[in-house]
């Protein structure tokens, strides 16, 4: 019980209580001591899915990719790790971390994940993005057999999955490339580092990015199709236009998130923001939250949900660059992008400096109370004498005037009235025009 509410103390609110993510809690031995209500809804678990152990939820196939996947969290505290698991009720993307108290204690592996359909599209889907329940996915163990391997990479083979498992990948890929690829699996067996590339294999007319993923025991390994994107940019080409034209002709700093927020495209004023603001460069595939600018984490994560579920945000916070005191204002937002029958496909952010536009309110603003203060002052010191005028030839005796004077004093009546009317419309026009 008191786990329990450690974990509730120290995980953020909108994840303790989302509705659109999967989120648990896991011991270091993968039993369960927190579930989210769509994590225990997504695999029919009981109330309190408390001592469950996470693996009995996978398949036996992934269950020791899973415990590699554990043992590497635990080895790097500070490091985030993606993996993806196999559901008949649709695949997840996990992203798994320590989650400690304030003290750095140990409470727990933290996974939170988002459920992938297989009847999901996803049009911003650029090769950054891999889709596991479409693409072709496979997996290598220390001796290049081939020890998992999902449909599509049994269809992309051309043989039985049972024939294919333990086999040498070099006898069964289905055509001569695999002597390329083969450098590009040994190179990052060997630097521990990913690896993304893209190729045309002829023999398939096709083009794929190609994911090369290390993990303790074993390579994972996505072929992701690629050719519609390649079609769709070529054809952009031949008409003259390109995604890459409408985000550098931006006055704005744009980055094009996948739905899972994942860095998908940029423009060049976000490379020069995040270098600025956070001396670092900022990658496609990153996590979107790994960049945001300081000053607005709070307020991106404390509208998570609202995002996440399609609602537009918006919203003005100053920025602070490193090493300088001066803060500039900035309007920041984030909108969905969706597909021609609603579904939600990606986000965009963008943000542009109106620090000038204050400034230039602030100038208005002053303007305007002078202004005021002006036309207020004149009306007063044009209105004060007039009045003595206009009450002095109240005064006057007009039966001690002959008829020619009497005539003069009417004219200067008139005279007076008009100039009287004249200064209360004048009023009238400035205050019309400062409210």
């Amino acid at each position: 019980m008191l786990r329990s509410k450690e974990i509730e103390m120290y995980m953020p609110s909108y994840l303790y209580d989302s509705k659109n993510l999967l989120v648990c809690v896991l011991d270091a031995d993968g039993q369960i001591l927190h579930g989210g209500e769509l994590f225990k809804s997504f695999f029919s678990l009981p109330k309190f899915p408390l001592f469950t152990s996470f693996y009995s939820l996978t398949q036996d196939s992934q269950k020791s990719y899973f415990e590699d996947i554990m043992l590497e969290v635990m080895g790097s505290p500070y490091e985030i790790f993606s993996a993806v698991q196999y559901y008949p009720r649709g695949n997840v993307q996990w992203e798994f971390s320590l989650l400690k108290n304030n003290d750095g204690d140990f409470l727990g592996i933290m996974g939170i994940g988002t459920v992938r359909k297989e009847s999901d599209s996803n049009i911003l889907a650029t090769t950054e993005n891999i889709r596991p329940e479409k693409d072709i996915h496979f997996q290598l163990d220390q001796n290049w057999e081939i020890i998992h391997l999902n449909d599509a990479a049994e269809a992309f083979f051309g043989g039985n999955r049972h024939g294919l498992l333990n086999q040498k990948v070099w006898q069964v890929f289905p055509n001569s490339k695999i002597y390329e690829y083969a450098l590009e699996f040994k190179k990052v067996k060997e630097d521990k580092r990913e690896r993304i590339f893209e190729d045309f294999i002829p023999e398939l007319g096709r083009w794929y990015q190609i994911h090369i993923d290390p993990r303790l025991e074993h390579l994972d390994i996505f072929f992701k199709d690629t050719s519609e994107v390649q079609l769709l940019e070529n054809e952009l080409s031949r008409l003259g236009y390109s995604l890459d034209a409408v985000l550098n002709g931006s006055e704005e700093a744009m980055i094009l998130l996948s739905h899972d927020l994942r860095v998908l495209r940029f423009n060049p004023k976000a490379v020069e923001q995040i270098a600025i603001f956070l001396d670092k460069e900022i990658r496609v595939g990153d996590k979107f939250l790994q960049n945001l600018l300081p000053g607005i984490e709070q307020k991106i994560l404390g509208q998570l949900e609202s995002i996440i579920s399609g609602h537009e945000i918006c919203f003005e916070k100053e920025i602070g660059a490193i090493g300088n005191p001066n803060n500039r204002l900035f309007q920041h937002r984030i909108f969905p992008v969706r597909d021609n029958t609603g579904k939600l496909i990606g986000f965009v952010y963008a943000n542009r400096d109106v620090h000038e536009n204050r400034d230039l309110v602030v100038k208005l603003s002053k303007d305007y109370h002078n202004l005021r203060e002006i036309a207020y002052q004149q009306f007063l010191e044009l209105r004060s004498p007039l009045s003595s005028i206009l009450g002095l030839l109240e005064l006057l005796d007009k039966e001690q005037l002959d008829k020619e004077n009497q005539k003069y004093l009417s004219y200067i009546r008139i005279l007076a009235d008009e100039l009287d009317q004249i200064i209360r419309k004048n009023s009238q026009k400035i205050n019309d025009s400062l409210h």
